[in-house]
């Protein structure tokens, strides 16, 4: 099992069957909202289940009776494997190995340990003793319309003046000087693409803003992660002017099916996050799109 919890506190867990018997349809989600009322709730895939009305074959007799999210929570810490069946004649068995520590991560970044509300560990202490979720920041993108197309000669001023600090990371630029792109943001600042590398299925890229037309003004575009550190290079990038978002995609094999994707936002002044998502197993849950089905690190509102 694979976890990762949001910026808000919203936390999503992912499960595999074992690797030797592993086929890409099958899957189950977990989602846990943070705050004191929340539940969890439980989907996925499996070849001729039904994952809502599924049960856990031979279950114990105290949980027999209960919704398969409550089953699986009741076997976390003493089961390997987990049989579904909806129908009684198909049966798709599922890993257990790291639920139980995936619980428990979740009940440390939601403040549930030792309350009724704890998937894992729980305790006397009631439910409004979890704190609620935190605030999501106001992302808000800023459409670029209406403007000239961009300055080539400009675009290749800088990679000439770049290329003596970047080019051992940008052997692209030695293949083609100047290669990538030029928008106009404003009337008088412009955002430069130099392209840096690329392999079989993911290129990088870094970005600079220029004020004006010198292009020893030039910056580079600082990209903020959900770690709150910066990075300089995206990985599949793609701008879309009129939208006012740069997205990325780094896919962790060619299917596209693991990896890290997000979008950031430009704002008139920078490029704000606005949302990260990542998937660390690669088990055919394809990214790209709005990247809702892969667990989020970062969510913004607008």
């Amino acid at each position: 099992w694979e976890v990762a919890c949001d910026n808000a506190g919203d936390c999503v867990a992912h499960g595999y069957q074992r690797y030797e018997d592993r086929r890409s349809e099958h899957w189950l989600r977990l989602d846990m909202k943070a705050g004191p009322q929340a539940r969890p709730r439980l989907s996925g895939a499996a070849a001729g289940v039904d994952i809502d009305t599924a049960r856990l074959v031979d279950a114990p007799a105290d949980l027999a009776d209960k919704p398969l999210i409550d089953q699986l929570l009741g076997v976390a810490k003493t089961a390997g494997t987990a049989t579904l069946s909806s129908n009684g004649k198909a049966k798709v068995a599922f890993s257990l190995a790291g639920l139980a520590a995936a619980l428990l991560v979740i009940d440390e970044a939601q403040g549930r340990i030792g309350t009724t509300t704890a998937l894992i560990r729980p305790g006397p202490k009631p439910a409004a003793a979890v704190p609620g979720p935190r605030p999501r920041p106001r992302v808000a993108p800023k459409p670029v319309k209406g403007l000239a197309a961009g300055d080539e000669t400009l675009r290749l001023a800088l990679a000439r003046r770049l290329k003596p600090k970047i080019g051992e990371d940008c052997p692209r630029q030695d293949d083609g000087e100047g290669s990538g792109d030029i928008w106009r943001l404003t009337k008088s600042l412009s955002l430069v693409e130099l392209y840096c590398d690329s392999g079989a299925y993911n290129f990088r890229s870094r970005f600079y803003l220029i004020e004006g037309r010198d292009a020893a003004r030039a910056r580079p575009v600082l990209f903020p992660t959900p770690e709150g550190k910066t990075e300089t290079e995206l990985v599949n990038p793609s701008f879309e002017p009129e939208q006012g978002t740069l997205s990325f995609f780094g896919k962790g094999r060619g299917p596209g099916d693991c990896g890290q994707q997000g979008v950031y936002a430009w704002t008139g002044k920078s490029f704000a996050l606005a949302s990260f998502t990542q998937l660390l197993e690669c088990n055919g849950l394809p990214g790209g799109g709005d990247g809702e089905e892969w667990p989020a690190l970062w969510r913004s509102t607008k």
